[in-house]
């Protein structure tokens, strides 16, 4: 498993500086889905774990959006979001003690986790490993 950490300062102003095109979607899901959104599905599917009023969370969601705009490994339909804030269980049982967090499914397996605020470049090496 691969786990990256990175200051959020190094990134914050290009997050901020993205297209004023429109914003891709990313799913929500919560504890009840959880299971039949990730973990029964077949490929890669990355989860951010995020809450609505967290700022580096919305930093993170903008390099995921661009991200999505350049690579082809991600999509609308392998992007989720959980709202930890109402959906705790399943942050405890996959060890989520800061937001945002990103974990990396593939075939319903952790792959790999990324923790706080990352560049595109980072997001899309991540990837690229799996």
């Amino acid at each position: 498993m691969v786990s990256t950490q990175a200051p959020l300062k190094s990134i914050a102003l290009t997050a901020l500086d993205t297209q004023k095109s429109q914003d891709l979607i990313i799913s929500s899901i919560s504890d009840e889905n959880f299971e039949d959104m990730v973990i029964n599905q077949r490929g890669l599917k990355l989860v951010l774990f995020n809450a609505p009023t967290a700022f580096p969370g919305k930093l993170m969601k903008k390099v995921i959006q661009e991200s999505m705009r350049s690579s082809p490994l991600l999509d609308s339909n392998s992007v989720l979001e959980i709202n930890t804030d109402f959906n705790q269980e399943s942050a405890l049982k996959y060890g989520v003690r800061s937001i945002p967090s990103l974990i990396l499914f593939k075939d319903g397996k952790v792959m790999a986790d990324i923790i706080g605020v990352v560049g595109q470049d980072v997001l899309i090496s991540v990837l690229e490993k799996q």
